[in-house]
């Protein structure tokens, strides 16, 4: 099958949308998946279809899931299809989305049908559209939350919700919009970055544009010095959109993300050209409301509901099966109102338990603890070899591997975030990691093995900074010392050391921050 290079791209949307081949699905199914030309194939992307070559013949499928809250029909109908169309594999992935394994392109429809039918969808979930919307897990039922973002949630993701207005854009966008002091969704690494904030007595957002991590455009979000109150939201972004639609780079792919409009423009021109298309003038940014930590919303957390708790489960690397998802959501059920939430760490949250003890010592929570081993905690991977067309690497295994070994011999007081992308792409914004991998090939003697480039030093929330290159090329059968050698040296304030009489000391924080 001949392969579509970036420089297809721009021509494949101006003959034809890509939400368009939605029509042209049974067809397709008459005709076999090799009826799909390649170009087709790319569009597909735009209903959430990724066709991978490694499951030949079948697709990957990824969710839009606003937020990341489900309810229990939406979870239930979630693991349902999981077991029924994808051998009951899913991937909790960064943006607070599923994506579902093996499915045959005969069972689109009737998966479409009962997404829609539970008022999920996959529309624009992938090539040049809005992504996934992010916001804090406990949106609205966090008790030091500074405002609630779910309506807001709600109206940014109907712009993507099969809409042409924004389905040819120069490349993705992603958001992230939150309300929480605690830095949890890493808005500053987002095209278009709300962060909590208020002004004269208002409270709202700041605004951060143009955040990107990939190798190509590396950067954190700059401030637009522009603060809104929830209700004007939506209208600065669909504005925002309309600029990047119309004069967004299109002729050099790697250049075209937001990034590269906001520098080229300036960031005070830009604010201008806003002001013109919404007819009235912004609100210069007011005081940043968010905390100097990260944190990562795992373990009990008090809820605003009376009575109620929220659980946050470590998934080691998000990776889960349709059964043990689906049982997770019936400990909630058991517990509480049955809501779970998707976090950007590739966990979850059982939300609002007001009975602890009727699922504290179920089995399943060892598995998915609330208070795993902080050395793997805060650890994530994106999908990587072998169902990543980009992934140079291994991820999740040798990640998991490797923190496994080193937790026998590390034991921490603090956690350390640790991000493993098996490409430069950055899924999972490895940037602003304390410990950030990129995969790599590495010639060891006269063969090439799976490696990684190491970065250390990355940070979210005010202070923000990116990870700055410590070691290239370490092969993986070098990278458990490596990274211990990292650790040990360079993190060593967080390490837990043994007191007088020999006793290590106590962890410092059941919810432990970096």
């Amino acid at each position: 099958m001949a392969k579509v290079t970036p420089a297809d791209i721009e021509r494949i949307k101006r003959e034809k949308d890509g939400l368009a081949v939605l029509e042209d699905i049974p067809k397709w199914i008459e005709d076999g998946v090799s009826s799909i030309s390649p170009e087709d194939l790319v569009r597909l992307k735009w209903l959430g279809l990724f066709y991978r070559e490694s499951t030949p013949g079948l697709f990957m499928l990824r969710l839009r899931i606003p937020g990341g809250r489900l309810s229990p029909p939406q979870w239930q109908r979630i693991a349902d299809l999981s077991r029924r169309y994808g051998k009951g594999h899913m991937d909790l992935t960064t943006r607070q989305s599923i994506q579902l394994r093996y499915i045959a392109l005969e069972d689109v429809p009737a998966i479409f049908s009962a997404l829609t039918d539970v008022g999920l969808s996959s529309w624009q979930t992938g090539m040049d559209s809005g992504r996934n919307i992010l916001t804090c897990a406990l949106a609205g039922q966090l008790a030091d939350e500074v405002l609630d973002t779910r309506p807001v949630v709600r109206e940014l993701s109907r712009l993507f919700e099969y809409h042409p207005r924004y389905s040819n854009l120069p490349r993705k966008v992603n958001i992230a919009i939150t309300g929480c002091p605690a830095n949890c969704v890493h808005a500053e690494a987002n095209d278009i970055g709300f962060i909590p904030a208020t002004s004269h007595g208002v409270t709202g957002f700041n605004v951060l544009v143009g955040g990107a991590l990939a190798h190509q455009y590396r950067g954190i979000g700059m401030a637009l010095n522009v603060f809104v109150p929830p209700e004007d939201v939506v209208p600065l972004t669909t504005v925002l959109l309309d600029i990047y639609r119309d004069e967004g780079l299109r002729t050099n792919r790697s250049k075209s993300r937001l990034r590269t409009l906001v520098l080229e423009k300036g960031a005070e021109n830009l604010r201008a050209e806003i002001e013109q298309r919404l007819r009235h003038p912004l609100q210069p940014a007011g005081v940043d409301l968010r905390a100097l930590d990260h944190h990562d919303h795992l373990g009990v957390i008090p809820s605003t509901e009376p009575h109620a708790v929220h659980m946050g489960l470590h998934v080691p690397y998000g990776s889960i099966t349709a059964d043990d998802f689906e049982a997770l959501g019936n400990l909630a059920l058991r517990g509480g109102s049955g809501d779970l939430n998707l976090l950007p760490s590739q966990d979850l949250v059982l939300l609002n338990i007001t009975n602890v003890s009727a699922i504290s010592q179920h089995p399943l929570l060892t598995k998915y603890s609330p208070d795993p081993p902080l050395l793997e905690r805060n650890a994530v991977a994106c999908t990587g070899k072998p169902h990543c067309p980009l992934a140079i690497t291994h991820t999740k295994e040798p990640l998991s591997q490797i923190l496994s070994t080193l937790s026998s011999d590390i034991r921490l007081r603090q956690s350390v975030t640790i991000s493993f992308s098996g490409c430069t792409n950055a899924c999972t914004q490895q940037g602003l990691a304390d410990i950030a991998l990129t995969g790599v090939k590495v010639k060891v003697g006269e063969q090439w093995e799976e490696g990684a480039d190491i970065f250390i030093g990355g940070q979210s929330g005010p202070k923000a900074r990116i990870a700055e290159r410590l070691y290239r090329q370490i092969p993986f059968s070098q990278l458990t010392r490596t990274l211990e050698e990292v650790i040990l040296t360079h993190f060593a304030d967080r390490l837990m050391h043994e007191n007088p009489d020999g006793h290590p000391g106590a962890v410092v924080s059941q919810e432990a921050s970096s």
